[in-house]
């Protein structure tokens, strides 16, 4: 290629580049709150529905159109796939769910707890995290559930922290035997666990009816304890790598490789985002929202880009937020999409999905 097509071909790219922007697509359901991204074109929300009831949504064509799959699970937390876009597994506030088709779901018999977080790793592996507990064994953990085998066959894994403190909440899988938690806790007003209510983080909660976005309430518990665990032998072992010293919980986090991670994570007084580029041994604070705002989602596509996600209040708008760095969070571009709280993201491809929410339905957006 000569250096002048070379030069048009690079300006082109960017061109596309500052052109992309997030858009929500038509579906409106009950409650989504989790997406896998198996191809550019192709995506799944792990969903529930008061008119079709519980299982996913699924689009071939970039959201175009979608398909429901169904019924299936309960409240439906998160979905993930593995490489081959068909074995997958799916949270849910009443156990895990297998897919092999990705069209009919299994419930793990030998499992039972509670995920709002499950990841895939290459072809063959899934990691759930939450409260489980071995139905043959009756070992509990506050941890993950992991299966090296799509599924056929679970193992359950304790971080070693309290779980009113250290609540597991989601896990990243960069490698075979690597992995992190992150985990945490807010100030509940009455009780903490209401039945038929189930508490994303301190100001998203699920009902039949749908999301309610909440403000912080103080109550019974103070301080917001959060921390990060990291294993290197496949869970025989945990070290806390990372503790907020009661100033925040922690929502998502990812991992590029097994060096390079964000986590994302709120408190009373709004959200912000930490990284690492060494496995863990130091965190830095890259990033701060504004007040009052959370962060839900993030996702790294590189060893320096990454994408952390959420909502705020912009007046009487609920706007979705979209921070995106390409310098290894030194400096953040905010997007925002209107009646689109982001809870999750997947990327495949360079094309982005998140799954949106607000006080009246969810949805899934796209990027591209």
């Amino acid at each position: 290629m000569s250096p002048l097509l070379r030069l048009v071909a690079v300006l082109a790219s960017v061109c596309v580049a500052l052109g992309a922007t997030w858009t929500a697509s038509d579906i409106k359901v009950t409650t989504l709150c989790g997406v896998s991204a198996v191809s550019p074109s192709e995506v799944f929300g792990a969903m529930a529905d008061n008119a079709l009831g519980p299982g996913l949504m699924h689009s071939t064509d970039s959201l175009k159109t979608s398909q429901y799959i169904g019924p299936a699970g309960s409240m439906n937390m998160d979905v993930a796939f593995t490489s081959n876009g068909k074995t997958g597994a799916m949270a849910t506030v009443s156990g895990i769910l297998l897919t092999q088709d990705a069209k009919n779901f299994v419930k793990v018999s030998t499992l039972r707890g509670v995920s709002q977080n499950v990841e895939a790793y290459g072809s063959s592996f899934l990691g759930a995290t939450g409260a489980f507990m071995e139905t043959t064994t009756k070992k509990q953990v506050n941890g993950i559930a992991v299966s090296s085998d799509s599924g056929a066959n679970w193992n359950v894994f304790d971080i070693g922290l309290n779980s009113t403190d250290y609540a597991a909440r989601y896990g990243a899988f960069p490698a075979e035997k690597t992995w992190y938690v992150s985990s945490g806790s807010w100030p509940y007003d009455g009780a903490k666990v209401e039945e038929g209510v189930h508490k994303l983080s301190a100001r998203v909660h699920l009902k039949a009816q749908g999301a309610e976005i909440k403000a912080h309430k103080v109550g019974s518990v103070t301080g917001y304890p959060g921390a990060i665990s990291k294993t290197t032998d496949g869970g025989a072992t945990w070290t806390k790598v990372f503790d907020t010293e009661s100033n925040g919980y922690f929502n998502q986090i990812h991992c590029y490789d097994t060096e390079t991670c964000v986590a994302v994570a709120e408190n009373e007084e709004g959200a912000f985002a930490v990284s690492t580029s060494n496995g863990g041994a130091t965190w830095k604070n890259v990033l701060t929202a504004p007040a009052g705002a959370s962060l839900m989602g993030a996702r790294m596509l590189s060893t320096t880009e990454a994408w952390v996600s959420g909502g705020g209040q912009d007046g009487r708008s609920l706007n979705g937020y979209y921070y995106h760095t390409t310098d290894g969070g030194n400096t953040w571009e905010l997007l925002k999409l209107a009646n689109a709280y982001s809870m999750d993201l997947s990327f495949n491809g360079g094309v982005g999905y998140s799954a949106a929410l607000n006080n009246a339905y969810s949805t899934i957006a796209i990027y591209n």
